[in-house]
C-alpha cells in the first residue's frame, strides 16, 4: 500500500451524521468519479472508482438521506493490471433530486435547463461539510507522492523518488479551477496545471502537504510524511557534509600534485640543493608525502613551523618553477 492509499484509507474512516456534512461529501464523490447520463427518458448518476469502501460509503449514505435501494456492481478481471472496478448506479428520479440538492443542476418542472459548475457555498456553509468534501473528492481523484524512505545504511528502500507533491485530477479545466478556488482557503501556493489529457490541482510545497492532510484529519499520514522529511532533512545534510569532505579531499590531492611538478621540476632544473634551507625541507618534505594535507605536513615537522608557512613555502616552490618555465620557453 502505496502513501496515497495509506491516506485514503484514513479519510474513508471518518463518518458522518449531520445531513449537509453526508451532501458535502457526496457533493465531492460526484465531483470527483460521476458520470452524468443524459438522455430523452430522464438524467442517470453513475459513480465508478477503484476503491469498494469508498464506493459503499458513498452508496450508504444516499440510502440514508433517499430511502432508496442503491445497485452496486463490480466490472473488470481479477487478472487485469487495473483491478476491479466497482460502479454506483442511481435511479433516474434519485438523480434529479440529487442534483437538485447538491445544486449542480437547474430544472425547470422535469426539463433540464442548465449546469452550475461550480460548488455551492450553501452545500459547504461550514468547516465540517467543507472537509467532508475535499475528502471525498481526494479519495476519488488525489495522490499524494513522497521521496521514497532510506534505511539506516543511507540505501533507498525503493528505486523511485517522486518528490513531495498532492494532487487531484481531472478530465476538465473548468472543475480543476473550480477545485482550486475552493482549496484556496487553505493556501495560494495551490496551482492548476495541463498534464495531457486532464487537469492537475496540485501542490509541491512539502509544508503546505503537511498541513492540507492535517487539516482534513489524516493525523497518522502527517506523522509519516513528518518521518519522511526528517528523515530526508539529515540524509541531505549528510551527504552535503561528505561532498564537502570529497571536495576538500580532491583539493587537497590536486594541490599537491601541481607541488610535486613544481618540486620536481626545480630538481631537474637548477636541483634542490640550490634552494634555501627552509626550501629543501619543504621540498623534500613533499615529495615524501605526496597526499598528506598541510595540518599532517604540519605534524611531521613537530609543528616547528605553521600550516601558515608550510603553505608560504610550497607556494614560493611553485612561483620559482613557473618563472623558470617561463624563462625556458622565451
Amino acid at each position: 500500500m502505496n502513501f496515497s492509499d495509506r491516506i485514503k484509507e484514513e479519510l474513508l474512516g471518518f463518518d458522518y451524521d449531520k445531513e449537509n456534512v453526508i451532501r458535502a461529501f457526496i457533493l465531492g464523490a460526484v465531483k470527483a468519479v460521476g458520470l452524468l447520463e443524459i438522455k430523452k427518458t430522464g438524467e442517470s448518476l453513475l459513480l465508478s472508482s477503484g476503491r469498494y469502501e469508498y464506493v459503499i460509503k458513498v452508496a450508504d449514505y444516499l440510502k440514508k438521506l433517499y430511502r432508496t435501494e442503491i445497485n452496486v456492481s463490480r466490472k473488470g478481471q481479477a487478472n487485469d493490471k487495473k483491478g476491479f472496478t466497482y460502479e454506483l448506479s442511481l435511479p433516474k428520479n434519485v438523480t434529479k433530486q440529487l442534483l437538485i440538492d447538491l445544486e449542480i443542476a437547474n430544472y425547470d418542472g422535469d426539463d433540464l435547463i442548465s449546469f452550475n459548475s461550480g460548488f455551492s457555498e450553501k452545500i459547504y456553509k461550514d468547516e465540517d461539510a467543507l472537509k467532508a468534501l475535499v475528502r471525498a473528492l481526494f479519495i476519488g481523484c488525489g495522490n499524494a507522492y513522497v521521496p521514497s524512505k532510506i534505511d539506516v545504511d543511507g540505501d533507498e528502500l525503493t528505486a523511485k523518488s517522486e518528490g513531495y507533491r498532492l494532487e487531484l485530477v481531472f478530465e476538465e479545466e473548468e472543475l480543476a479551477s473550480n477545485v482550486c478556488e475552493l482549496l484556496k482557503i487553505l493556501s495560494n501556493k495551490i496551482k492548476v496545471i495541463e498534464r495531457q489529457i486532464n487537469y492537475v490541482v496540485y501542490t509541491k510545497d512539502s509544508s503546505l502537504v503537511c498541513d492540507i492532510l492535517a487539516w482534513l484529519g489524516a493525523n497518522n499520514s502527517v506523522l509519516e510524511l513528518n518521518d519522511i522529511i526528517v528523515e530526508r532533512t539529515v540524509s541531505n545534510e549528510i551527504n552535503r557534509k561528505n561532498n564537502c569532505s570529497i571536495a576538500n579531499i580532491d583539493k587537497v590531492v590536486n594541490a599537491g600534485l601541481k607541488q610535486i611538478k613544481a618540486i620536481e621540476y626545480l630538481q631537474q632544473t637548477i636541483g634542490l640543493d640550490k634552494l634555501n634551507d627552509g626550501l629543501r625541507e619543504i621540498a623534500l618534505l613533499r615529495i615524501s608525502k605526496p597526499s598528506a594535507s598541510l595540518v599532517e605536513l604540519e605534524e611531521a615537522l613537530d609543528h616547528r613551523i605553521t600550516k601558515s608557512g608550510i603553505n608560504h613555502r610550497l607556494r614560493k616552490l611553485v612561483e620559482m618553477a613557473d618563472k623558470l618555465r617561463g624563462e625556458g620557453e622565451n
